[in-house]
């Protein structure tokens, strides 16, 4: 039997003994792509922002009511100055209607600011969402680099095992020293440490992929094969920066910051109301309780201040537009990073796997010298180390392609995957 085919055993052994112990009670080993779908719907991850969300709401229909009449009823009695006998002298039951006319704009820029805020918030939802997506991803392929370790642990374990039966026997007719054994048999011991170091971060990485999803998982679905990845050119990403819903964010809050310019400048315009008011026991006797008022409110000097407003909120507006150029450069510079990552990864590949062959070949024959004393022990285990790293690196690069690939469908908020 060749080495690879050994190999294979060894991995089909793994995979079927882990079968065999799963809980009952587990649920299925997800995909990349159910994690995601779990995580943006967790309500646990999401309520508070969906709370302010419906919050915000609620300040459109303040801000339209705020256009419409304010009706009031009211009532004085006047107690210190009843010395007449007509009950209209000495209680005044009133009913006023007061009709906001025009405020310089400013009823009308409520309302749009309040739309423009609650988008915003609505924005910042699909923020959050984007950034646990991009957080479960990340802990997907921990945990599959995890597999991958403990893996490729386990089958150095064994070759390392199978290498100590060969030199005991080797020991025992004079062929080999005893400290030979002795150095495989503490290299076993060192894996085996890094062994269980790598099953509690896979145990705790699984239980961060629990709070993120809400669900219990003993492990993932996935593929160590970056040929089934679906290829993702920058082109694609950098065409769905504009349409990030942190982007739209700021745009909306310049949207919010070009209206409150204008409530600033409204400051210097007239405000007019109309009034009515009924006194209803003059109405009841004489016919004489009404009155209708017009009021016109005109600023004339304030100090300053208001134009020191406006300048204020002019320079604020192009704060935010600062801001938006700014996450625009940097969401670009994030997305180069994360590609160049990828496109290294899957550079890498080819090399990796046929380094991993030839290394294998070179162990093999590595081997069989020493079956003849052309190499020492120490050469053997050089060679074979060589090798699983050759592996371990080869497995990972392909893990990388799969963890870049969906992390720049995560930035772009692709979450189909």
């Amino acid at each position: 039997m060749s080495l690879k085919t050994g190999f294979l055993v060894i991995a089909v052994g793994v995979i079927i003994n882990t079968t065999v112990f799963v809980p009952v009670h587990a649920e299925p080993m997800p995909s990349l792509t159910e994690c995601v779908s779990y995580t943006i719907t967790n309500p646990e991850l999401l309520r508070l922002q969906e709370q302010k969300v419906r919050q915000v709401s609620e300040h459109i229909g303040q801000a339209q009511g705020d256009q419409f009449p304010d009706i009031r009823a009211g009532y004085k009695n006047y107690l210190t100055g009843i010395i007449s006998s007509r009950m209209a002298d000495v209680n005044e039951p009133k009913i006023t209607v007061t009709q906001p006319l025009y405020y310089g704009g400013k009823k009308k820029v409520a309302v749009q600011s309040a739309e423009h805020e609650l988008t915003r918030e609505k924005m910042l939802l699909e923020s959050v969402k984007r950034d646990i997506a991009a957080g479960v991803t990340e802990t997907f392929y921990n945990i599959a680099e995890y597999d991958i370790d403990i893996r490729n642990t386990d089958e150095t374990i064994e070759l390392l095992r199978k290498r100590v039966k060969e030199l005991s026997d080797r020991v025992r007719i004079g062929k080999s020293r005893e400290s030979e054994v002795l150095t495989l048999e503490y290299r076993i011991s060192q894996f085996l440490a890094q062994r269980e170091q790598l099953v509690y971060n896979r145990k705790t990485s699984l239980e961060t992929l629990a709070y993120y999803t809400g669900k219990s998982f003993d492990g993932i679905n996935y593929t160590v094969n970056a040929g089934s990845v679906t290829a993702v050119t920058f082109e694609d990403c950098c065409s769905n920066i504009r349409g990030r819903s942190d982007l739209k964010m700021l745009k909306e809050e310049l949207e919010l910051q070009s209206l409150r310019v204008l409530t600033a400048k409204a400051g210097l315009l007239p405000s007019v109301s109309l009034t009515n008011s009924w006194n209803l026991w003059k109405l009841v006797e004489d016919g004489t309780g009404w009155d209708l008022t017009l009021s016109i409110d005109y600023p004339l000097y304030r100090g300053g201040m208001i134009k020191s407003l406006v300048k204020e909120e002019e320079i604020k507006k192009s704060i935010v537009e600062e801001q938006i150029a700014r996450k625009e450069r940097d969401i670009r510079l994030e997305l180069t990073r994360i590609y160049n990552n990828y496109s290294s990864a899957i550079a890498q590949i080819s090399p990796l796997r046929n380094a991993y062959e030839k290394s294998v070949k070179n162990y093999e024959l590595q081997l069989q010298d020493y079956k003849y004393s052309l190499v020492n022990n120490l050469e053997v285990l050089t060679a074979m180390t060589t090798m699983l790293e050759l592996k371990r690196a080869a497995d990972r690069a392909e893990v990388q392609v799969g963890y870049n690939a969906s992390m720049l469908r995560v930035l772009t908020e692709q979450f189909g995957m």
